[in-house]
């Protein structure tokens, strides 16, 4: 089973990226992956997107520093059709699980689910997981093109099964040089949301472009 989307929307880059002209680079330990079908308008949506714009620089810590490294959201492309097609994505990168946990417990954050997001959310589905390997750094740019696959492993899938699968993502960017990131981990078993769809491993790869993908 694995939930897809293609995404290609805004962005937020904040003190711990670098910007070289093109891309932004930061490091990152920590992803959190949310995927959502939706059930509102065209019009709903974009009042949505004008709040999450908003929402990194709301998150702060104690002495008022973002706690957000990168913020990523937009629609799905269309490029394919399938059940498991999620409508809308937002992958988010923290320095350490830490912050990632004050995110989750962040006021404003849950205002805005409760009053933006939840009514119209039709399913959702989330999971965080460790970049691998940590501390990447990260190249992004406005417009890129972000794949975003889930996956529900079947019961008889074991630690076997799954280093093999690592090992094989491992050689995949190697082959791929259009790949601008490729990130790949198991779910860190973090998630609180009771609606929530249960994945257990997620791939995230970035692309400049629709042909590269």
């Amino acid at each position: 089973m694995a939930g897809n989307s293609k995404m290609s929307g805004d962005s937020g880059h904040f003190d711990t990226a670098r910007f070289d002209g093109v891309y932004d680079e930061f490091a990152a330990s920590v992803r959190h992956v949310v995927v959502y079908k939706l059930k509102c308008s065209e019009d709903d949506t974009l009042e949505m997107e004008r709040h999450l714009g908003a929402l990194p620089a709301e998150i702060t810590d104690g002495e008022g520093d973002q706690i957000v490294s990168h913020f990523a959201f937009g629609s799905d492309l269309k490029y394919q059709t399938s059940p498991s097609q999620y409508h809308y994505a937002l992958v988010v990168d923290f320095q350490e699980q830490d912050e990632y946990l004050a995110y989750r417990a962040n006021k404003q954050h849950h205002l805005f689910s409760r009053t933006i997001l939840e009514p119209i959310v039709e399913a959702r589905a989330s999971l965080q997981f460790d970049l691998v390997p940590k501390g990447s750094t990260i190249r992004v740019r406005r417009g890129m093109l972000r794949h975003v696959v889930l996956f529900k492993w079947l019961d008889h899938v074991g630690e076997s099964e799954l280093g093999s699968i690592r090992q094989g993502l491992s050689l995949l960017p190697d082959e791929i040089p259009q790949v601008v990131n490729y990130f790949y981990g198991s779910d860190l078993g973090l998630k609180q949301v009771r609606m929530d769809s249960d994945f257990d491993f997620a791939i995230v790869a970035d692309f400049d472009n629709y042909k590269d993908y």
